[in-house]
């Protein structure tokens, strides 16, 4: 680690935050992280299980896992993810946040795209 760098939030908060406000942005739904703050109950569900989460030698960073989507129709959806976003060859703390950053954008596109249509 480098002295005096932080993370502003525990990962898997922040992760599931962020795919929920992308989530919403792409697809204009009502969309919200667990517990569900609306009246009823959500259209669908999913849930994103990280396997791997890392910054790789060779300038990559690399997101991989599964989600799942379970709608009230009963459709459900299981998909594999493995995505990777370049790094700089000397790449730091700044570098890699933004990957992971992007990493997650990809993520919550895939999602969108594959797992809620």
């Amino acid at each position: 680690t480098q002295p005096g760098l932080f993370w502003a939030d525990d990962p898997s908060r922040a992760i599931t935050l962020e795919l929920s406000r992308h989530l919403a942005q792409i697809t204009g739904a009502k969309i919200a992280a667990e517990p569900w703050p609306f009246g009823g109950f959500p259209e669908a569900q999913v849930e994103v299980r990280v396997e791997e989460m890392l910054a790789q030698e060779g300038g990559m960073f690399r997101l991989a896992g599964q989600y799942f989507v379970s709608s009230e129709t009963g459709r459900a959806r299981a998909q594999l993810f493995d995505l990777s976003v370049p790094l700089p060859l000397e790449a730091g703390a700044t570098a890699i946040a933004a990957a992971r950053a992007q990493a997650v954008r990809d993520l919550a596109v895939a999602i969108a795209r594959d797992g809620l249509r």
